[in-house]
């Protein structure tokens, strides 16, 4: 079950069965306690997003693909993209739920680096990221920049049909030449603006 602003949506074409409860648009899990989290607006500034994003691109990954990431992360900077990668934002003390979901507020676009890591139910980050990166595709336009990472489009669309529907790239590919082709994209949609 997933849910959209408290409502319940039961949809089969998401394979990936989620539990969640919308707090300021992030989807949590209903099997912890989220009391240090709010509803108001006033103290939770994520409901919005912006259209003046300070990072070009948000780079989701799993921990276990961490390597790639980096090196998706590196290609990415050397085209001149503003990249937000965890690893270089976060910092100790940071509350990791609301600083990611402001980080996705503020991008323009998002890589995604698919593995079944991403996919596994105890990673609970990645499949909020996914879940809060999708919301930004189908309500927001966010371009989304999939890339399977040891598994194929079949496994994909077997756990998400919607995320299977987006022509993706494989980390088996130059990781230089998806980051210049990325670079492109993301650059195009800023003049066409």
């Amino acid at each position: 079950m997933i849910s959209y602003q408290g409502k319940a949506l039961h949809s089969p074409l998401i394979k990936t069965p989620v539990t969640c409860l919308t707090i300021c648009e992030w989807e949590l899990p209903l099997d912890g306690d989220h009391s240090l989290y709010t509803e108001n607006p006033e103290v939770c500034p994520l409901v919005s997003y912006s259209r003046e994003a300070p990072f070009d691109l948000f780079l989701s990954f799993c921990e276990e693909d961490i390597e790639i990431a980096e090196a998706f992360y590196h290609a990415l900077t050397d085209h001149g993209l503003t990249v937000w990668f965890s690893r270089k934002r976060m910092r100790i003390g940071d509350n990791i739920i609301a600083v990611i979901a402001k980080a996705i507020q503020h991008s323009s676009s998002a890589l995604l680096l698919l593995s079944e890591h991403t996919f596994a139910e105890r990673n609970h980050f990645p499949l909020l990221e996914l879940n809060s990166l999708m919301n930004r595709m189908l309500y927001d336009g966010m371009p989304l920049f999939p890339i399977y990472h040891d598994i194929d489009h079949d496994y994909v669309r077997q756990k998400n049909i919607l995320l299977s529907d987006i022509f993706a790239r494989h980390s088996t590919e130059s990781v230089a030449d998806i980051a210049e082709e990325i670079a492109s994209t993301i650059k195009q949609d800023e003049t066409s603006r």
